[in-house]
């Protein structure tokens, strides 16, 4: 039998690579382990793992490690996909035993990854005499590469990106992320796999988007990839336990989220950047200029601890810099990238510190707003109001209910609040109401009508 290799699934974040894991974890040559792993090392996240002064025992427990949200729920671990029975299934000590015997006395970083991943299928009785891969995925792993020895000659990369409109969408569910620069993160991310990919021929980059419309095709284009020959398996088959589902209403969730997103951002040049990335981007990225400055983003990133999609930090900006002088770009004029971005600034750091720099109503030209169900957005809007409020309170002697406005109107409906309510902005609502309603009185000389 022949020794397995390494199949890292690349991710620049919340792509959507859990899908692509549940299609390999069906192919019997491929063992995929489920659930995120190995992004945790010394209190750090996604940066390279140094095991030199490690015992087997501590390896397995970095490499087994599980965070947690606020709220209870797995975000990163071996488990966190696992239906209950199989967690009540899963040794953890019997794992540990099998990779420490399997580890000997190596304290490299791939020989782990590949000696915890056989001992857990070995753990749960599975045959590995038919593994070809052994297939793991964390983060943008290229951006360690180099602290580990022959890590191109070991593993293959499959990197799972996400094209931009559906990638600002998944980021956005869940955090308040200024898009504008993740449009940054993204190309600075993906230039980053290019360079590899362009000296690396072992390597193959697909976009989740190819994934969800045509599943059949991208499956096989990736057995082609690893040379899996065979039927391919339908994508209706269900997914194996531990490997997340395909979820319809949460892909057409994102769909709808992506369409109103590149409304606001198409006239965006680093949107138009990262749409075409294709056209530009093997070219730029075999610049002996540009391969230096991702080399020294690299350096910079992994002495960092930031995780931010938000700030690329000012190697990338100057990386952004240079990409703008190869493939110019001019911003167009639009009114909700101006409303978004010029009138309110806030990012996932600032978040609860929101600048507004708009106070008057802004009327009809409300009607042409485009109001994502998502934190970013659905702030904005909320910060809007209260903004107009309190010029309104200050200088009251002309005065339209923001109430009549189709912003408002917009915000009250059931399916809005129930995203405001599902994000933690119930307060904030409240607070908007609050100086509508003072607003209102100290502008009419009466009782609010609301």
């Amino acid at each position: 039998m022949n020794k397995p290799r390494l199949l890292l699934l690349n991710t620049i974040g919340l792509t959507g690579v859990e899908l692509l894991l549940a299609e390999l974890a069906r192919m019997p040559e491929v063992l995929a382990l489920p659930g995120q792993n190995f992004g945790f090392f010394e209190h750090n996240l996604y940066r390279p793992h140094d095991y030199s002064r490690y015992s087997p025992e501590r390896i397995f427990q970095t490499l087994n490690h599980t965070l947690y949200t606020k709220e209870g729920r797995i975000w990163m671990g071996l488990t966190k996909h696992m239906p209950d029975v199989e967690k009540k299934a899963y040794s953890e000590e019997r794992h540990q035993q099998l990779f420490v015997a399997r580890l000997g006395s190596s304290r490299e970083f791939l020989d782990a990854v590949e000696a915890f991943i056989l001992a857990f299928f070995e753990g749960r009785g599975i045959d590995l005499s038919h593994a070809r891969y052994l297939t793991w995925f964390s983060n943008n792993v290229l951006l360690n590469h180099r602290h580990y020895p022959r890590f191109a000659e070991r593993a293959r990369v499959l990197h799972l990106g996400a094209r931009i409109d559906r990638w600002l969408a998944i980021i956005s569910q869940t955090r308040t992320w200024d898009c504008a620069a993740a449009c940054k993160f993204w190309l600075l991310n993906s230039l980053c796999v290019q360079a590899y990919a362009s000296q690396h021929p072992n390597s193959l980059a697909l976009y989740v988007d190819d994934l969800i419309d045509a599943p059949d095709a991208a499956v096989a284009k990736v057995r082609e990839f690893l040379g899996l020959s065979g039927p391919v398996e339908s994508s209706a088959v269900p997914p194996l336990p531990a490997y997340i589902r395909r979820d319809a209403k949460m892909l057409a969730v994102q769909t709808e989220g992506a369409a109103e997103l590149r409304r606001i951002y198409r006239d965006y040049s680093y949107f138009q950047l990262a749409d075409s990335f294709e056209e530009w981007a093997p070219e730029f990225a075999r610049r002996p200029r540009v391969q230096q400055l991702l080399e020294r983003f690299e350096q910079f990133w992994n002495s960092t601890s930031h995780t931010n999609f938000d700030w690329i930090g000012p190697v990338g900006d100057e990386i952004m810099d240079e990409l703008l002088e190869f493939a110019p770009r001019r911003d167009g004029r639009n009114f909700n990238f101006t409303f978004y971005h010029q009138y309110f600034a806030l990012a996932s750091d600032t978040y609860d510190r929101p600048v507004a720099r708009l106070e008057h109503f802004l009327g009809c030209l409300e009607d042409d707003l485009v109001i994502p169900k998502l934190p970013y957005y659905l702030k904005v809007a909320m910060e809007y109001l209260i903004s107009v409020s309190k010029n309104n309170i200050k200088l009251h002697h002309s005065y339209i209910s923001l109430r009549n406005g189709s912003l408002y109107r917009r915000l009250v409906q059931p399916d809005y609040q129930a995203k405001i309510n599902q994000f933690g902005l119930g307060e904030k609502m409240r607070e908007t109401e609050r100086y509508l309603t003072e607003a209102e009185t100290t502008c009419t000389g009466g009782a609010a009508g609301a």
